[in-house]
């Protein structure tokens, strides 16, 4: 239960980095790109 336990907090910190990421290139537009190779795929 314990090594679940790490691995759930590793998630959470790698997916406030992925958001930490997206909202500091947001004004650059590169959300923007994301988004349309998101929808392409």
């Amino acid at each position: 239960m314990r090594r679940e336990k790490k691995e759930r907090e590793r998630m959470c910190v790698s997916v406030s980095f992925a958001l930490f990421f997206l909202l500091l290139h947001r004004e650059r537009g590169v959300t923007k790109k994301l988004l349309q190779k998101t929808r392409q795929s």
